[in-house]
């Protein structure tokens, strides 16, 4: 019973990242997709899930936490050009 919970979490792990690569494959328009040598890297990322699964999950994560600083930036050099482009009244003396 346990050995077949095992095969079982391994299958759904390696279904999970033949997903994910197989998906991220087919958007790359710079690997052919006739090209023998990528579908064995595919096959193999999949079958040794447990160790290609954490490394896809942290890229993904570097690549998110890039774009959402990436956008903050943008959003606080608009922020300040807005400010600076409103006319500055003029101050009265006392």
């Amino acid at each position: 019973m346990l050995l077949f919970g095992c095969l079982i979490v391994y299958g759904l792990g390696l279904v999970l990242v033949m997903a994910i690569t197989f998906i991220a494959f087919w958007h790359d328009s710079t690997t052919p997709k006739t090209h023998l040598m990528s579908w064995v890297v595919l096959i193999l990322a999949s079958l040794f899930w447990p160790i290609t699964l954490p490394s896809i999950l942290r890229a993904l994560i570097r690549q998110r936490a890039a774009a959402r600083q990436q956008h903050r930036q943008q959003q606080t050099a608009g922020q300040t050009a807005q400010a600076s482009s409103f006319p500055q009244r003029p101050q009265m003396e006392r």
